[in-house]
């Protein structure tokens, strides 16, 4: 019994040890919980106390943006009722074709003739202008009777020039008014140039030549699609013409045709005057230079035209070549006006 009762004191003692060790574990795992707890609500606290912060962030950007929303929605009224004002006065006012630049004060048989523009007029040499008849006040209307390419600037308001085109049927005279579309006393005209922009008509874009005829004649050229269908530049509510060339039919072209139509929209939206590639050419009275004539299959029938009739034909050389009358005599300059 005593032998029993030892070992049962034994087991116990055992029993006591392992309730012991298991309590203060017990507490341990109570005590880790309870520290991951605390660690957990203050990640929870400061999780929340972030989207806190976050929301009222974003309700300021959100009231900030819908204050500049506005301000930009007004804005864009604003213009948009400021362009319908310039459109409705570019509708009344009188166009550039309606008003002459000048007029023409003595005419040479020699083909020069004497303007009454000249150094104070900002005039510069090279200059192009097309002539219709004194009578005639609406250049837009008129009938172009020539044009005339300045050479010479002789005082502040008179310049010598040469006669590129005229109809003999009805010559330039004394008090012909002129009058170039670039060309504008005291004002620097905007253009953009669209299409294919094909000067002398052999197929290949002359927008260089284009640009360089604006600049030399006193314009800017604000923006112009380059062969790539790439618009080059900007039109803006300040660009006053849009010279449109020659849509290619060409699928390869397809780029080109965006661009066009891209611009002449953009032309539409800011009321800019949108002209065809031959008006602004006979306006301005530029005469592009005589081309090569391509035979063959690529052949137009207008490069061929007919022969005069027997009795209108020219004066011809033995050696092949017309005769050229002899030039007359230069007057000296007139006087001053």
């Amino acid at each position: 019994m005593l032998a029993v009762k030892s070992e049962a004191q034994k087991q116990m003692e055992k029993s006591d040890d392992a309730r012991k060790k298991a309590e203060e574990d017990a507490a341990s795992q109570r005590n880790a919980f309870a520290e991951f707890r605390r660690t957990l609500e203050k990640a929870q606290a400061d999780v929340q106390k972030s989207l806190d912060d976050q929301r009222t962030n974003y309700e300021a950007q959100i009231a900030k943006n819908t204050a500049r929303i506005k301000e930009l929605e007004d804005q864009v009224t604003k213009t948009a009722r400021a362009n319908r004002n310039l459109i409705e006065q570019r509708k009344d006012e009188p166009g550039s074709f309606e008003v002459a630049d000048g007029r023409i004060s003595l005419v040479n048989q020699d083909g020069t003739v004497w303007i009454n523009l000249g150094t104070a007029d900002s005039l510069r040499r090279q200059v192009t202008f097309s002539v219709f008849d004194a009578d005639q006040h609406d250049a837009a209307k008129a009938a172009k009777k020539g044009s005339i390419e300045v050479t010479r600037l002789l005082d502040d308001h008179m310049a010598e020039a040469r006669i590129t085109k005229d109809e003999p049927t009805n010559p330039i005279l004394n008090g012909d008014n002129i009058y170039s579309q670039v060309w504008h006393r005291g004002k620097k005209l905007h253009f953009a140039l669209t299409g294919l922009v094909d000067i002398d008509g052999d197929g290949v874009s002359d927008i260089q030549q284009a640009r360089d005829l604006i600049e030399l004649n006193g314009g800017i050229v604000d923006a112009y699609l380059k062969d790539d269908g790439k618009m080059e530049g900007e039109i803006t509510a300040n660009t006053r013409y849009l010279v449109l060339g020659d849509v290619p039919d060409s699928a390869a072209k397809s780029a080109t045709i965006q661009g066009y139509h891209e611009m002449s929209k953009t032309a539409s939206a800011l009321g800019v005057q949108t002209i065809t590639l031959p008006q602004f050419i006979d306006q301005m009275g530029f005469k592009p230079q005589d081309r090569t004539v391509h035979l063959g299959t690529g052949a137009k029938a207008h490069d061929f035209p007919p022969r005069p009739e027997n009795g209108n034909e020219p004066t011809v050389s033995a050696g092949g070549f017309r005769v050229r009358p002899a030039p007359a005599t230069r007057p000296a300059a007139p006087p001053k006006q």
